[in-house]
């Protein structure tokens, strides 16, 4: 796969640039016509690469001037996708800004050759809150035409299962981190229902008296940060 990615001249298309630091990594590309498919080549790569380590990834995509060779990294994006990623992200996903997703939300067409529409790449999925993010738990590749999840890809699936099934259980009386695994839960959900042939097992739903302990969790929360911006 990475033969075919890179060109003849062996560079990669849209000149991709990756710094690590901390527990940040950051991830560039051209902004020319092969952006999302570079992007995405790589992003898939890490992120799957963490899955199977059993770490989630939280992030943000912008556009914008940005100067990235190596370990030098700076420009005005760079504090833009920093604030998508801290502030808007909230939970563990890769979201898009309104610009990039107005461009690449629906994902690209796939045509037959007569050029009639099978359907679009499953790239960008549309969260309840309107935002565009990173469908990593996608088959790969993420094409309509695949139905199907691959032996390796059912089980980094199930291993992601019983992680956020213990997590919750580990961080149901910390509401600002039983709300991201309690979020993942929903999502793997939402996938195991779109593929229903796959014989996995969905998360259980919190019952009645969970979410009402979960909401007395978020708002004690709150009364706490105003109680500590106060003093």
């Amino acid at each position: 796969t990475n033969i075919q990615m890179m060109s003849k001249d062996g560079n990669w298309p849209s000149d991709p640039q990756l710094t690590h630091f901390s527990d940040s990594v950051v991830l560039s590309v051209l902004a020319d016509k092969r952006a999302q498919d570079a992007l995405i080549f790589h992003l898939s790569a890490i992120v799957y690469s963490m899955r199977q380590l059993g770490f989630l990834v939280r992030g943000g995509i912008a556009m914008g001037e940005l100067i990235h060779r190596g370990p030098m990294i700076y420009g005005p994006v760079l504090v833009k996708a920093w604030k998508m990623e801290s502030i808007m992200a909230k939970h563990p996903r890769i979201i898009l800004d309104q610009e990039l997703a107005k461009i690449w939300g629906s994902g690209q067409k796939v045509v037959n050759p007569d050029q009639s529409l099978i359907g679009y790449f499953k790239y960008w999925r549309l969260d309840k809150d309107g935002l565009r993010f990173f469908d990593f738990l996608q088959p790969f590749p993420q094409s309509p035409t695949n139905t199907k999840f691959s032996n390796g890809e059912l089980q980094i699936l199930n291993n992601n299962r019983e992680l956020i099934v213990k997590r919750i259980k580990e961080h149901r009386h910390n509401y600002a981190i039983v709300s991201k695994y309690l979020w993942m839960a929903k999502y793997y959900n939402s996938i195991l229902e779109e593929y229903s042939e796959t014989e996995l097992n969905k998360i259980p739903e919190p019952i009645f008296f969970e979410k009402a302990y979960y909401f007395f969790l978020k708002c004690f929360q709150k009364i706490k940060k105003i109680i500590a911006a106060i003093l």
